[in-house]
């Protein structure tokens, strides 16, 4: 009897560190785990083109999280 083994498929998304600049490309689970960065939620902010208001991710890269 052969056992199912369900895959993990995970995809990347690209995204900025807030604190340094760097840019983190991190690892999203199905699940909504995540690998590669450190996700604080959103934030408000004022779109430089329009005016208007949009929220932006707040992310930080591993090395800025451990100096802390």
């Amino acid at each position: 009897m052969a056992s199912k083994i369900k895959s993990k498929k995970s995809r990347k998304i690209k995204r900025k560190c807030l604190a340094c600049g760097k840019k983190i490309i991190v690892e999203v689970f199905p699940d909504g785990k995540y690998l590669k960065g450190h996700y604080f939620g959103t934030l408000p902010a004022l779109n430089k083109g329009t005016g208007k208001d949009k929220e932006i991710e707040y992310w930080e890269c591993e090395k800025c999280i451990n100096e802390e």
